[in-house]
């Protein structure tokens, strides 16, 4: 595939994504700016690369780049999520590119767990009037704390808070 048609698929494939997936605006700008940074690379090769280089290795080798780069894992995995995208797109013209990539692992994050202790401290330290009433957090963990305490079998699996501003999550151990 030569670089003027990678260009004519790029909008078409923009909007199939647009109109028959009904991706939204952000998803969009942001396949779009993944796919532009793309043809940014593909300009900047040498020119023997350009002659020698087959499209499908030209993507990994921008993919690869962008490890080296130290570009966010996150983002990195979108490129490869619009590249396999693309890379349907394309199988449906008859252009087929096994691409066969493989997306980084994200890297997950650990929630935070409060001892019951640490929740009554809490609690002492919250007055209802500084909370929003639209989040009755201080009822909440007052009804954590008083399960946490009996000696009665719980209802339901341990409970796990995460320390954000009015944010508490139910989930098990």
């Amino acid at each position: 595939m030569k670089l003027s048609e990678f260009k004519e698929k790029k909008e078409e494939f923009l909007t199939y994504l647009q109109i028959e997936r009904n991706l939204s605006e952000h998803t969009l700008r942001a396949y779009n700016n993944d796919l532009q940074q793309f043809i940014t690379f593909w300009k900047q090769l040498s020119p023997d690369d350009k002659l020698h280089l087959s499209f499908r290795r030209t993507i990994e080798r921008y993919l690869v780049s962008l490890f080296y780069q130290k570009i966010d894992k996150s983002s990195i995995a979108r490129k490869f999520s619009c590249f396999k995208s693309f890379e349907k797109f394309l199988k449906s013209f008859g252009i087929k590119l096994n691409l066969q990539l493989k997306r980084p692992r994200l890297d997950k994050k650990i929630p935070i767990y409060l001892s019951v202790d640490e929740i009554f401290h809490l609690l002492d330290e919250i007055n209802n009037e500084q909370l929003p009433t639209r989040y009755p957090i201080r009822h909440v963990l007052v009804q954590m704390a008083q399960r946490q305490t009996n000696a009665a079998p719980q209802p339901w699996p341990l409970v796990r808070v995460n320390v954000v501003p009015s944010l508490v999550r139910r989930g098990g151990p």
